[in-house]
């Protein structure tokens, strides 16, 4: 009876470590997540930052009216109405905008459609100026 007893209690003992200890792993985990999508909030990719290609602008859509685009109605980063405007990315997954002052690219912006996030990048200054969900 007394070795049922003590197997009992061995066996109690060590599932109570055993829960402690994956409680602790999950928030480890949680924390990195957090870290990881934090730092990823932050960055641009090189391919955001760099301007626009030749083909892309000639290929590009002129805008001459931003009010139907959602993602500038709350940003306060720049004007864009003082820039000539083309939308060189319109799809389903993302939305790329590139402004000129005097045929220079000055600045561009990124809509990403599934995390509703927006970029606004300034181009002279290679200068990630805005990264926020809208």
């Amino acid at each position: 009876m007394k070795k049922i007893l003590s197997l009992f209690l061995a066996t109690a003992l060590l599932g109570a470590c055993t829960e402690g200890d994956s409680g602790s792993e999950t928030i480890t985990t949680e924390e990195e997540a957090a870290v990881e999508e934090e730092v990823s909030d932050t960055v641009a990719t090189d391919q955001e930052m760099a301007p626009a290609s030749d083909s892309e602008l000639e290929d590009a859509e002129v805008i001459t009216d931003l009010s139907d685009y959602e993602e500038f109605k709350d940003q306060d980063v720049f004007d864009p109405t003082q820039f000539e405007t083309y939308a060189v990315e319109d799809n389903t997954a993302v939305r790329v905008i590139i402004f000129l002052e005097d045929d220079e690219q000055v600045s561009k912006t990124i809509y990403i459609k599934e995390d509703n996030r927006f970029k606004v990048i300034d181009l002279r200054e290679n200068e990630l100026l805005l990264n926020t969900p809208i």
